[in-house]
This record gives structure tokens, sequence and C-alpha cells, in this order.
């Protein structure tokens, strides 16, 4: 048998008589190669592929979480921007009150400080025209309340139609006055803005709201002409008095104001009679059906 790395042929035996290297190692080495070569090789690419999958698990494990831990960090984000915005309306809301109550004392000792509410006054003014309405309604709706109350053919009054209606009745026509005032600004060329002139004629509405307001009481006394003499002062004076007060407050380089003045009380009554149809008809009818 030929040995492999000596070449020395030797008769018998594993080993070469020579160099005493193994005869037989070719087959062994044909063999073993193959089985280090793919064995490991295998069994790497094995524990490669569950290193893969461990590492696509906690990618995946970890991407669940990073999601959890994110949308609690939203969920938290977003109670706490709830927190701070209604934090920020009750701070608002308390402001808007504090800044009426000024309003309202300041006006009640001097009105003529009026001449300096401007666009920072809205939300007062605002409050002024919803208050001057409501006492409106509810001076309409009370003695018809109590007339059905001790009267046992009278039916109890709607709070809808005997109420509601007449106090979103005032308030559009406040607004509709207000903004007719507006325009006549513009047409004299008086440099206000609509928020000036808003803010304006609420803080110019509160004494003829206060004034409404007392003739009210009065008239539960059941006195002669005070109460109508007030109900009079206080219903013409949102309608000539005020706009002529906001016209006046600033010079005026267009049309002549008496002109434009005369022109927005037609148009203020014209709009008054419009309204008064559409919506207080059928108040008007009910309330009086029962005393015919």
């Amino acid at each position: 048998m030929k040995c492999q790395h000596c070449g020395h042929e030797s008769e018998s035996g594993r080993f070469c008589s020579n160099c005493g290297g193994l005869l037989e190692h070719s087959e062994l080495v044909q063999e073993q190669p193959k089985v280090e070569e793919t064995v490991p090789y295998e069994s790497m690419e094995i524990e490669q592929t569950e290193s893969v999958n461990e590492q696509v698990e906690l990618n995946d494990s970890t991407g669940s979480l990073t999601a959890l831990h994110t949308n609690s960090n939203q969920s938290q984000k977003e109670q706490t921007k709830k927190q701070e915005n209604k934090s920020d309306f009750t701070d608002q809301l308390t402001l808007v009150f504090a800044n009426f109550g000024h309003f309202f004392l300041t006006l009640v000792k001097q009105p003529t400080m009026a001449r300096k509410a401007n666009h920072k006054d809205l939300f007062s003014s605002l409050i002024t025209i919803v208050a001057f309405a409501l006492i409106v309604a509810f001076t309409l709706f009370l003695p018809h309340a109590f007339i059905a109350r001790s009267t046992w053919f009278m039916p109890a009054p709607s709070i809808f139609y005997e109420l509601f209606m007449p106090l979103l009745l005032v308030i559009i026509l406040l607004a509709g006055i207000a903004s007719l005032t507006y325009v006549a600004a513009k047409i004299t060329k008086v440099d206000f803005t609509y928020l000036d002139v808003i803010g304006k004629y609420g803080a110019y509405l509160l004494p003829y709201a206060l004034l409404y307001l007392v003739g009210a009481v009065l008239s539960i006394g059941h006195l002669p002409f005070l109460p109508t003499i007030l109900f009079t002062i206080s219903i013409m004076g949102p309608i000539f008095v005020i706009p002529a007060c906001i016209l006046y407050e600033k010079e005026a380089t267009g049309l002549d104001r008496i002109y434009t003045l005369l022109g927005q009380y037609f148009v203020s009554f014209l709009f008054i009679f419009l309204v008064a149809n559409s919506l207080i008809g059928a108040f008007m009818r009910d309330v009086f059906y029962f005393l015919r």
C-alpha cells in the first residue's frame, strides 16, 4: 500500500514503514472534514436562526412595550392637557366675571365712563345685553304666571313660548340695533370697529337695564304712572339715545350724523316691526286669548 505522505510502498500494516504515517488517512480525511465542516455549519445556522428569531421576538416585544409606553405618555399628556384646559377655562371665566364686576360698579357710579368702553369690554357688554333681555322676559312671564295661578280657567304659561321666546327676541333686537349703529358709524366715518361698538353699546345699556329693573319692582306695588314712565325711558333709550351717544364720541368726516341717525331710527323701527311680527305674534295671541 502506497503512503500518501512520503510515497513509500509498504506491504502491510496501518502505518508506513518509512515515515510512520497512517496508510488509511485518505478515507478518514474524506469523511472527517465533511463531518467537521457540515455539522458545525448546520449547528451555527440553526443557532443563528434561533438568535435571529429571538432578536425578532425581542424587537417585537420591545416595540410593543414602546408602543404601550408611548400610548401611556400620550394619555397622560391628554389628561394633563384637559386639566390645564379646565383650569384655564375656570381662570378665564373668573376673570370675565371679575371684569364685569368692575365694569358694573364703574358705570353705576359714573355712567359717562361708558365713553371709554371698547372691544376689551366685549364680554361685560354681552353679559349686560343678556341680563337686560332676561329682565324684560321675566317681567312678561311672571305676571301671566301669577294670574294663571290665581285664576282657575287660565292655563299656566309656556316657559318656551312666554319666557325663552321673548328673551331671544330682545337679544336679537338689541344686537340688531348695535349692528345698525356700527353701520351708521361707518357711514359717518367715525373710527370704531364692530367690537368697539358692541362694547360701548353694552356699557351705555347698563343704566337703562337698571332703570327697567326699578320699574319692574315698582310695578309690583301697582303704582299708577311711574313704572310706565320708567319702562318707556328704558326701552326708548337703547333705540334713540345710545346710537347718538356712540356716534358723537368722535369727530365724523362722512355723512352728517343727524341724517344718519334719522335713517338709523327708521331702519330700527322697521327691523323691530319685522322681528316682532315674526316671533312675538303667536306669543301675544296666546297671552291674551283667555283675557278676551
